[in-house]
C-alpha cells in the first residue's frame, strides 16, 4: 500500500489539519489507508482494515487490546512459508543460516522439470556418514511453532548411489528440542519426537527406497520406526516428494500436564510425483501440548553405525516448499 501525500482527498472528501484522511475516511496524521478506509493514529494497515494505535495489523480485523497483543508474532498468512529453488547464491539466509552449510554446493544443471537452473548437490564422502544437516527453525523465522506442516522437494540420486552400503536419512519433520527423538535417544511423549525422512539402498542396486524414519510414543527399542514409500527411486531420475504430518491430540489442556496419554490420532502422509505412496493416521508422537514442530529437518545422513560408501556418493535437491497447506 502507498502512503497518501499531502492534499489527497478521502472518498468523502474531508481532511484533518494535516491534509489527510482521517479514521472514518478521513486522511490520518500520518496518512496511510487501510483496506477498509480505516487508519489508526500511526496509519498502518490492519489485517481486516482496521489498525492498533501503533500501526500494526490486528489478527482479528480490529483494533488489539492490549500492547502485547500487537507485537506477538504469528505465522505468515499466506500458505508457502519458504521457498527455495536455489537460485540465489546466498540462498541459505532464506533458512535462517548464516553460512552455506557443510558438504552442499549448487551447481548448475537439468532440473526435476526439464529447467535448466541451480540445484543443491549434497554429497557424503568416502569413509563418512554425514552429508548435511539443517533446519529451517518455525520459532526463529515466525515467532511460533505448528502443529501441522506440509513439505514438498524434488531429489534426484545420483548414479553413484549404488555405493551407498545400506539405509539412512533424508529431509523431514523434527521436533527433538535437543532432548530426544534421535540417534538412540528414545522418546516418552513429554520429551520429543521426529519424522525425518528415511532412505533404504542396496549395494550395487539402480533404485533407492524412501520413507519415514520416525521416533514416536509408541515405538519399540531405542531406535525409530521405519515406514516405507511405495515406489522406489530409480537412480539418476528427478521426482517430486512431499510429506504432510499433523501432530497427534494431546493428553493435556492448555494448563499444563494432566497425566492423560495423548491420543493415537497423529497423521504421516507421503505422496511421490503426485501419487500417495504412504498413510499412517493413528501416530501418538506426544502427551504433552508443548511439543510442536520444531523444525523442518534438512538432513542427509549415511547410517546409523552401518558400513560407510566406499566412494563418494551424491543425491540433488531443487524447489523445497515448506506450507500449511496442501
Amino acid at each position: 500500500m502507498e502512503p497518501l501525500g499531502h492534499n489527497l482527498l478521502a472518498a468523502t472528501i474531508f481532511l484533518s489539519a494535516a491534509g489527510f484522511l482521517s479514521a472514518a475516511g478521513f486522511l490520518s496524521a500520518a496518512g496511510f489507508l487501510s483496506a477498509a478506509g480505516f487508519l489508526s493514529a500511526a496509519g498502518f494497515l490492519s489485517a481486516a482494515g482496521f489498525l492498533s494505535a501503533a500501526g500494526f495489523l490486528s489478527a482479528a480485523g480490529r483494533p488489539p487490546t492490549s500492547q502485547a497483543e500487537e507485537v506477538q508474532p504469528q505465522l505468515k498468512a499466506d500458505s508457502a512459508l519458504l521457498d527455495c529453488d536455489f537460485e540465489q547464491a546466498d540462498w541459505w539466509r532464506q533458512w535462517g543460516l548464516r553460512e552455506q552449510p557443510s558438504n552442499t554446493s549448487v551447481v548448475t544443471g537439468l532440473g526435476s522439470h526439464g529447467d535448466h537452473g541451480q540445484i543443491l548437490q549434497v554429497v557424503v564422502r568416502k569413509g563418512q556418514h554425514m552429508g548435511t544437516s539443517f533446519a529451517y527453525k518455525f520459532r526463529q523465522q515466525l515467532g511460533e511453532e505448528p502443529e501441522e506442516i506440509y513439505l514438498r522437494y524434488d531429489i534426484k540420486f545420483d548414479e553413484d548411489w549404488r555405493h551407498a552400503e545400506s539405509g539412512g536419512k533424508l529431509p523431514g519433520f523434527g521436533g527433538t528440542y535437543g532432548r530426544a527423538g534421535w540417534g538412540g535417544r528414545p522418546v516418552d511423549g513429554s520429551d520429543g519426537w521426529s519424522a525425518r525422512g528415511l532412505f533404504v539402498s542396496r549395494r550395487g542396486g539402480d533404485s533407492t527406497d524412501i520413507g519415514f524414519y520416525c521416533y514416536h510414543a509408541d515405538m519399540k527399542g531405542k531406535y525409530g520406526s521405519h515406514f516405507e514409500f511405495t515406489p522406489k527411486l530409480v537412480h539418476g531420475r528427478w521426482y517430486t516428494v512431499k510429506m504432510h504430518c499433523k501432530l497427534n491430540t494431546p493428553g493435556v489442556d492448555s494448563e499444563g500436564f494432566d497425566g492423560d496419554r495423548g491420543k493415537n490420532d497423529g497423521v504421516l502422509r507421503g505422496w511421490i510425483d503426485g501419487q500417495l505412496a504412504f498413510e499412517k493416521t493413528d501416530l501418538r508422537f506426544r502427551d504433552v501440548a508443548s511439543l510442536k514442530i520444531e523444525n523442518i529437518w534438512m538432513n542427509v545422513y549415511h547410517g546409523g553405525a552401518t558400513p560407510v560408501p566406499d566412494q563418494d556418493i551424491h543425491l540433488y535437491l531443487d524447489n523445497v516448499v515448506i506450507s500449511r497447506e496442501p
